[in-house]
């Protein structure tokens, strides 16, 4: 019996000292659960989120995808952003229904099999006809209906750019004409057409620099390049990107220097020497230059001092910056107080944003889908070579001043001919392919850098949704910021963005399950209104 007590106090030591050994590690394990149950708080999914809002469900689904909790802020997102819709296959032949503006982009096929039965049959007919030199037409008029009834299809478009080369003159033929209507003219126009609704699409992607540099696009090529270098890592085409830039600068350089002398040649003899001192601010290069215009332009507009403000801004745009494919330019943000739905930028990278703008956007990523559009334009150099183009032509006055809404005098002697020439810019509307161009890129650096894809996207819809209001011409005496708005109003139509931006993210699949950033942009939204 003795034993047996011994044995039973023995058993309770040791299960005693077991719980004091334990007790420390299990009261740590309930702790750590707490803290992070705690940590979590709004990011464990609620099957019942019907009464949440849209916004509601963005800050979620931001607050979980900052705690690192990606699938359950994805939940929050989807929940606040439905998917596209993938087009019916009914829609394979869009032009038959709709302009050539709404059309739906489908995914990239490269197996004639999967080809729609019309397309089949136009790509047949193009096989049959694509060894005979003499026979141009059977195989352009295939292709032409091919890359229309079956855009995804690739090798259409590649088949196409071959028989151009085969045939370089055949659009320029009176006789053509007709067929050539609506359609691409060369080989360059079918590569934009192809990366325009496949711009991450490798082997599109290459043809297109090489042809760009074929035809001394070398801006262009640069940053096609440059981006494929971002995309693949490719040194290569990072040296390409290098070389491409400087041959640019060295060829427009050697255009405006040309021009300058011949421009004060004839100006000696006319006493007008108003297109000499254009060309001498133009050959200070375009970050020289557009620095002096942007100084010119804050000296007269309400630029907002906020140092809050103007950090968010820069920060949103420093995150895309990197994925734009330029890194000449040192890039300005400039918010002007102003409440209207609006941004313009000036060559050398300097960007003005309205404080409506701001206060229009519903988040960080909508912001930064404006700005990194904006930012595309300064990259592509859109208002610069215009200007550039204009004074070699030694017609810069007439090029410009005739687009404009108003009587240029009206701006008086309080304006410096500086000033002067920046709104000549500004009312030149980007054309139809400078807007593709930076809606594209401003789209592909969202998905990127980190933010939901879909952010210029949104803020179209933004816009589309906005009234405008109809303004009249400016009068004498209006104000610099009245004269200049109505200029900054020069997208084209907004619904056919809207469609094209959201075929483009859901073709290429841009991830929009990303940050939203819905809370510290109504800080900043709150910050401005208070101020």
């Amino acid at each position: 019996m003795k034993f047996f007590r011994k044995l039973r106090w023995m058993t309770l030591g040791i299960v005693f000292s077991l719980i004091l050994h334990l007790l420390p590690i299990f009261t740590l394990t309930l702790s750590a659960q707490s803290q992070s149950s705690s940590s979590e708080g709004n990011c464990i999914a609620d099957a019942n989120l019907q009464g949440l809002t849209r916004e509601q469900l963005l800050e979620q689904g931001d607050e979980c995808f900052l705690e690192g909790n990606r699938e359950i802020a994805e939940q929050f997102y989807r929940r606040a952003k439905p998917p596209f819709k993938k087009p019916k296959p009914q829609d394979r032949f869009p032009l038959s229904k709709k302009s050539s503006e709404e059309f739906e982009i489908l995914d990239p096929i490269f197996d004639e099999e999967e080809l729609s039965i019309r397309g089949r049959t136009f790509w047949s007919s193009y096989q049959e006809s694509k060894n005979k030199p003499k026979l141009a037409s059977a195989k352009f008029a295939p292709l032409f209906f091919l890359i229309k009834s079956d855009s995804n299809f690739i090798p259409g478009y590649f088949a196409l750019v071959n028989t151009f080369k085969e045939h370089p003159e055949w659009c320029k033929r009176e006789a053509n004409a007709k067929m050539c209507n609506n359609q691409p003219h060369n080989a360059l126009e079918v590569l934009e057409q192809g990366t325009a609704l496949y711009p991450e699409e490798p082997n599109l992607v290459v043809a297109k620099i090489d042809e760009l540099v074929t035809e001394k696009e070398f801006l262009e090529a640069s940053i096609e390049a440059r981006q494929y270098y971002i995309s693949t890592g490719d040194n290569e085409f990072e040296e390409k990107a290098e070389e491409y830039l400087g041959r640019y600068k060295s060829d427009l350089s050697s255009e405006l220097k040309a021009a300058s002398a011949i421009c004060v040649i004839a100006s000696s003899l006319l006493g007008n020497l108003n297109n000499c001192q254009i060309l001498g601010l133009l050959l200070k290069g375009e970050s020289e230059y557009g620095r002096i215009v942007a100084e010119q332009f804050k000296e007269q507009l309400p630029i907002v001092e906020k140092p809050e403000v103007l950090a968010y801004v820069e920060d949103t745009a420093s995150a895309f910056l990197p994925y734009m494919g330029r890194n000449d330019f040192e890039f300005e943000f400039n918010v002007v107080e102003d409440n209207s739905l609006n941004a313009f930028a000036l060559p050398g990278g300097k960007i003005f944003i309205n404080t409506g703008a701001i206060l229009g956007t519903n988040s960080r990523a909508e912001l930064a889908g404006l700005l990194g559009h904006e930012v595309a334009h300064s990259i592509y150099s859109h208002t610069y070579r215009d200007a550039a183009q204009g004074a070699i032509l030694n017609s810069f006055g007439d090029i410009f001043l005739k687009n404009l809404p108003y009587d240029i005098e009206i701006l008086g002697n309080n304006f410096s001919d500086i000033l002067k020439l920046g709104i000549t810019m500004l009312s030149k509307a980007y054309n139809r392919d400078q807007e593709r161009e930076a809606d594209i890129l401003g789209t592909r650096v969202l998905a990127q850098s980190g933010y939901a894809a879909d952010g210029l996207y949104n803020f179209m819809v933004t816009v589309q949704n906005v009234e405008e209001a109809n303004q009249p011409p400016p009068q004498e005496g209006a104000s610099f910021q009245d004269l200049i708005q109505p200029l900054l109003s020069t997208h084209p139509e907004t619904q056919n963005r809207v469609s094209y931006l959201r075929e483009l993210i859901r073709s290429n699949g841009y991830n929009r399950y990303v940050l939203e950033g819905v809370e510290k942009h109504k800080e900043m939204q709150n910050l401005i209104q208070n101020s």
